[in-house]
C-alpha cells in the first residue's frame, strides 16, 4: 500500500506529488488512472478567493484540486473518451497517416502506459517528450507483456522498456503487479499463513491445565484438590 505518508503527508510539495495524485499545471501532461484503465490529465481549478493555508499547494493560492472532499488535492482525472479498453476510443486517436502519432490500440486487453513513441516522419506540436498510450498486454506465468502495436511482443521481465518498429522512442513497462497482480495466489497465501499446520502449534505450557482427576501438575510438583 501507500503506506502512513498517503494518510499523513501533504498530497502535493512543490514539483512532487504522492502517488495518485498530481503536481502538474501543464494541462497537455497527460498521465493513466490508477488501475490504467483510462488517459487522465491532473484535475485543477482555480477558485475566485484564496484556499484556506492548508489546502495550498501551489504558488497562486487559489488554485487547487475539484474535490474539497480531498482537500482539494490535485488528482488524475479520466478522459472520459480515452477509455482504454474501449473500441470506440480510436476516434479520439492522435491521426498519423492513419493510426495513432503514439501507437495507441483500443479494445479488450488494452492498459494505459507511458510513451515517448511516435510515428516515423511525423510530429506532434506541443506533446510533452513522455506522454501517454493505450497499448494491448497479457500476463502470462507472472510476467507481464506488452503486445506492441507493429507486431510481436515485449517481455517486461527481460526490460523496463521496448523500442517499436516504425516508431522513434519508447513504450515503458508499468509495474508488474499493477496489471498482472495474482489474487487467487494472494488470497490462498493468507490462507496458508494463518493455518495451525501441526498440534504442537496448540501447546499448552506444563502445569497450566489439570488431568482428568482433578489435579494439576504446577513446577514438577503435583498438588492435589
Amino acid at each position: 500500500g501507500a503506506g502512513c505518508n498517503f494518510a499523513t503527508a501533504k498530497c502535493v510539495e512543490g514539483s512532487s506529488a504522492l502517488p495518485g495524485f498530481c503536481a502538474t499545471k501543464e494541462q497537455d501532461l497527460s498521465s493513466c488512472t490508477h488501475d490504467r484503465s483510462f488517459m487522465a490529465l491532473c484535475g485543477l481549478a482555480t477558485y475566485t478567493t484564496s484556499l484556506a493555508s492548508s489546502y495550498q499547494y501551489f504558488d497562486d493560492p487559489k488554485m487547487g484540486g475539484t474535490d474539497p472532499l480531498l482537500d482539494f488535492c490535485p488528482t488524475w482525472v479520466p478522459y472520459v473518451n480515452k477509455r482504454c479498453d474501449n473500441s470506440s476510443s480510436e476516434a479520439e486517436t492522435m491521426d498519423c497517416g492513419g493510426v495513432d502519432c503514439v501507437g495507441s490500440v483500443f479494445g479488450p486487453g488494452s492498459r494505459c502506459m507511458q510513451t515517448s513513441l511516435m510515428r516515423d516522419q511525423y510530429e506532434v506540436d506541443n506533446l510533452p517528450p513522455v506522454t501517454v498510450g493505450c497499448y494491448k498486454h497479457e500476463c502470462r506465468n507472472g510476467h507481464l507483456l506488452i503486445l506492441l502495436p507493429s507486431g510481436g511482443e515485449h517481455n517486461c521481465s527481460v526490460s523496463s522498456e521496448t523500442t517499436v518498429v516504425g516508431y522513434s522512442g519508447k513504450i515503458f513497462c508499468p509495474p508488474t503487479e499493477e496489471l498482472c497482480f495474482d489474487h487467487a495466489a494472494f488470497v490462498e497465501g493468507i490462507k496458508q499463513s494463518t493455518v495451525i499446520r501441526d498440534a504442537s502449534d496448540l501447546s499448552v505450557p506444563m502445569g497450566s491445565v489439570g488431568d482428568a482427576s482433578g489435579s494439576g501438575t504446577v513446577n514438577g510438583a503435583s498438588s492435589g484438590l
